[in-house]
């Protein structure tokens, strides 16, 4: 009776210990920084053909996923806002993550839903090295051109998985051909490029001339691309490239929306002037623009310890991977995140425009 007792109160002690280890995994599991999608770079999609789309990125062969066991991203290829067909999804898994989910698969090989196409990443000791994704997906109906792609990140505990960010991507679309009786005629294209920072208030993307001192920027922008967009005798236009680009501070996969939105009110903005070349205005969300503060953080003497935050903004150049944001923010208590953030981040909220035209 005795040994039951002790047997009971032990059970009792022990329960509550459990419960709460397994809350507060679920809590920090919740509470993490876990935009792992800010890592990759060099995306490309594009189509091979009207029916097959190629998605290329490099990310990280390894993560701290600090205590969940596993996380996801998983590609989606959507129309409309609605999904239509998946790629192979790449699968980090932790140690512990792994053991697990090898011994659940063991005994019920239809436990997790993961396909024998996807992805197993295998812990790397080489917290630098890259991986190269390359797959291709098939889209039926002639359709390839159509749609975008949206990257999703998920993490998993032991018993139930979470999406914690997204992305969309833009399907790089190839221009179309040129009629075979202009093909002769056609010269190589020339180009040329305009700058302009155009001030937004907060989550905003129309364009307000009357806000700030947008009328002056957009009155020098007018006088400056006048020649080349109102001069149709002497040029034809071709294609116009249209960039938006965002600074780093907020979560990622917002600055790429908020990028697309202000680089389409833009492309509006000089549709409404120019109404010839609507259907010539392609948009590209660059989104945050890192390799453009690293260059303007190169260019201003004015910068507080630059030396020291060019060598954390280092990596954008020397291995084309996101630096740790962070330890930017709290370089000597803030004193250089707050220059920038007032001095660099607004030019950084701007649009490029390229023309591509030739001389008749």
């Amino acid at each position: 009776m005795k040994s039951e007792n002790i047997k009971t109160r032990y059970i009792h002690k022990v329960i509550p210990v459990l419960i709460l280890l397994f809350i507060c995994n679920v809590i920090s599991a919740k509470s993490g920084d876990y935009t792992f999608l800010k890592r990759i770079s060099e995306l490309d999609i594009r189509p091979l053909n009207d029916n097959e789309l190629v998605l290329t990125f490099k990310i990280p062969a390894s993560f701290d996923l600090k205590s969940v066991y596993r996380m996801r991203i998983e590609p989606v290829y959507r129309e409309n806002g609605n999904e239509i067909s998946t790629f192979p999804s790449l699968i980090y898994f932790t140690g512990k993550g792994k053991k697990y989910f090898d011994r659940r698969q063991a005994y019920q090989s239809t436990a997790e839903h993961i396909s024998i196409h996807d992805i197993l990443m295998e812990n790397s000791k080489n917290k630098d090295s890259l991986y190269i994704y390359t797959d291709t997906l098939l889209i039926s109906g002639n359709r390839a051109n159509e749609g975008e792609i949206m990257l999703k990140s998920w993490i998993a505990d032991c018993c139930s998985e979470m999406a914690v960010d997204s992305i969309i991507a833009e399907i790089v679309r190839p221009l179309p051909p040129q009629p075979a009786e202009e093909v002769v005629e056609v010269k190589e294209y020339e180009t040329v490029n305009f700058t302009l920072s155009i001030n937004y208030p907060l989550d905003k993307s129309d364009i307000s001339p009357e806000y700030m001192d947008n009328e002056t920027i957009l009155y020098n922008f007018s006088n400056d691309t006048a020649e080349i967009l109102a001069d149709t005798t002497t040029y034809k236009i071709e294609r116009i490239i249209i960039k938006g680009y965002s600074s780093p501070e907020g979560e990622y996969g917002y600055n790429l929306k908020l990028s697309r939105r202000r680089a389409e009110a833009f492309a509006r903005y000089i549709s409404d002037y120019y109404s010839a070349y609507e259907n010539k205005i392609h948009v590209v969300a660059s989104g945050e623009d890192w390799k453009g503060l690293y260059d303007m953080v190169s260019n201003d003497s004015l910068v507080p310890y630059r030396d020291e935050v060019l060598e954390i903004l280092s990596t954008v150049v020397e291995k084309d991977s996101l630096p740790d944001e962070r330890k930017l923010k709290h370089l000597h208590k803030g004193k250089p995140y707050s220059y920038i953030l007032k001095n660099i981040y607004p030019h950084l909220r701007r649009m490029t425009m390229t023309v591509y035209y030739v001389k008749k």
